[in-house]
């Protein structure tokens, strides 16, 4: 017997010629599936049936707290409010990598100094349950604004 599930699929790159989709994001509920057991699949499209999550809206208080022991004689430490990240970017346009009614994602970043920045990866899902891939990143060190990191 077939179940339907409900799946979103995001469009993040797209044939030249024919404006197929070449790359997709796919976020679906997938049943339980126990060790062994295997199941397939069919992706068929369907209406859109309910609200898109609003990150913003249903996101928790959360902050990070990063201590940078640059040298012996230098340390720095920064406690970095996520939420209020989050708040910020949803006055403006939000660059949302998921949007629908399983899963919302938007990316929100911070400098630590004027070479590292930290990398939010924020996700909401329609459970209310929410996690956080965080990057640290110095990958503009050469560019202009690179350099030590203190």
């Amino acid at each position: 017997p077939s179940t339907k599930i409900q799946a979103k699929v995001t469009p993040k790159a797209l044939h030249q010629l024919d404006g197929s989709v070449r790359h997709a994001v796919i976020i679906f509920k997938h049943p339980v599936i126990q060790p062994g057991q295997s199941i397939s699949m069919m992706l068929s499209s369907l209406t859109h049936s309910g609200p898109l999550l609003a990150i913003q809206s249903s996101w928790p208080a959360s902050s990070v707290n990063v201590i940078l022991h640059i040298r012996n004689d230098i340390t720095q430490q920064h406690n970095i409010d996520v939420s209020q990240l989050i708040t910020n970017v949803a006055g403006n346009k939000q660059d949302l990598w998921i949007n629908g009614t399983l899963a919302t994602q938007t990316r929100v970043e911070t400098y630590i100094t004027h070479a590292l920045r930290m990398v939010f990866d924020a996700t909401i899902f329609a459970d209310n349950t929410w996690c956080v891939d965080v990057q640290y990143r110095n990958d503009i060190a050469f560019g202009t604004l690179g350099g030590d990191l203190n």
